[in-house]
């Protein structure tokens, strides 16, 4: 083993005055049974995190260390929105998740195709390795 890294399951966000411990759960499916499964989260904003895609196959939970998504968190209008892309490198997407926070012309309350179009255009401009829709 070359390295250890921690990914945290939650993430303590500022919420008005005070702090609220947060988590995001995605539901996977094995064998007819449904599981709510603690999605890893690192934080790259205030109100943004990164998110490994999560898959199944057969008995195992996978979590994708080569394809990053983009997720709202905090108290931010749209939390728990994801960006529609996955990436293939956790900087490249770091640096998508700050580029869509920092651009004026779009949020995360934004209608669902105008945040598709800017993934695109952002993907098209930065070569950003896109691997797939989720």
């Amino acid at each position: 083993m070359s390295a250890l890294v921690l990914i945290p399951s939650h993430v303590v966000v500022p919420v008005g005055g005070g702090l609220s411990v947060r988590t995001i759960r995605v539901v996977v499916t094995i064998n007819d049974v449904a599981y709510q499964v603690d999605r890893p989260l690192l934080m790259v904003g205030r109100n943004v995190a990164l998110s490994p895609d999560v898959s199944v196959q057969g008995a195992v939970v996978g979590f994708h260390m080569d394809r990053w998504c983009v997720i709202a968190f905090g108290d931010t209008a749209g939390a728990g929105v994801q960006l529609p892309r996955y990436l293939g490198d956790q900087v490249v997407a770091a640096r998508m998740a700050r580029d869509f926070e920092g651009d004026p012309r779009i949020g995360w309350d934004s209608p669902e195709v105008e945040i598709e179009a800017w993934c695109v255009r952002w993907i098209e401009t930065h070569r950003g390795g896109e691997v797939t829709a989720p």
